[in-house]
């Protein structure tokens, strides 16, 4: 059955659906994708009636996940918590985004806490969502907590992910030798990881780093793309470095102009005092419908 093109108040009136356990979980999906409160609460209602799953936590991991797409915390919360002894690591990791999707760092912090008090074990999913936050409130502190206990799993180096993640965090955190040393550790790295730390490098003015760890990935034999080159200018932003810039400019004519990048060069350019130049990229740019 084909939920986005059926209407869920007609799929409701099916006695078949709110009783088949996999087109429910689809229906709720599909409800919290278009972020339909009134549909939410109406399956939660049903499902209450009914008596139907009230222990199955996929059904209420699905139910908790819905509410909060649909804007509604209260009710998340609220399915987290009577999911008091059917919590599993994902109820935990969903209830963990939702405070984060609603700007609750120290919240998402305090469950983090929690869930490891209450004897879970937190995955990659976990740990990859609180770094992030980290990175964005600036919060060193935890992050370094959340290193250690990625440490103690021995998940470093069998998730790439989580440990670009780990090398972003110390980025953002301003900590770049540290960023360094966990870049250096990694058995793997992959344009995204290469692309952290040379924005890094730009972001805290250290140009010739930022230009040393470009060459160095190219000579590892990973091929720039246009994010990385928009990392690069960002170290090419000075009268000094306008050559490098113009060199990096000519590389990047093998890929397609696109915004980021576009936007990159003409920033590039217009810092280095070279508006010439700045207003023809500028004028190269493909138009955004």
């Amino acid at each position: 059955m084909e939920f986005h093109t059926c209407p869920a108040q007609t799929l409701l009136q099916q006695e078949d659906v709110i009783q088949d356990r996999h087109a429910l979980l689809d229906l709720m999906k599909s409800c919290g994708k278009k972020k339909d409160l009134a549909i939410a609460r109406r399956i939660h209602t049903e499902l209450l009636l009914r008596n139907l799953f009230p222990t199955d936590v996929c059904i209420n991991n699905s139910l908790l996940n819905m509410y909060a797409k649909c804007g509604a915390f209260q009710e998340a919360r609220e399915i987290f918590d009577k999911l008091l002894y059917t919590r599993n690591v994902v109820s935990w990791n969903a209830m963990i985004s939702i405070y984060i999707q609603y700007g609750l760092p120290y919240e998402a912090f305090r469950c983090f806490k929690q869930m490891v008090h209450d004897g879970f074990a937190p995955n990659s999913v976990t740990f990859s969502s609180l770094l992030k936050v980290c990175s964005t409130i600036g919060c060193l502190q935890m992050g370094e907590e959340i290193h250690e206990h990625i440490k103690k799993k021995d998940l470093f180096r069998k998730d790439i992910v989580l440990s670009t993640s780990l090398v972003d965090m110390y980025v953002k955190c301003g900590k770049m030798k540290r960023a360094q040393e966990i870049f250096d550790e990694m058995p793997k790295r992959n344009i995204v990881t290469w692309s952290v730390m040379i924005a890094g490098y730009a972001q805290h003015g250290l140009p010739d780093e930022a230009l040393r760890c470009f060459r160095k990935m190219q000579y590892e034999g990973i091929s720039p793309n246009a994010i990385t080159f928009s990392c690069i200018l960002k170290a090419c932003r000075s009268k000094e470095a306008i050559g490098k810039g113009k060199k990096i400019h000519v590389i990047s004519f093998y890929f397609e102009m696109d915004t980021v990048l576009g936007n990159a060069l003409v920033d590039m350019y217009a810092k280095c005092g070279v508006l010439a130049k700045a207003e023809l990229v500028f004028k190269e740019l493909p138009i955004q419908s």
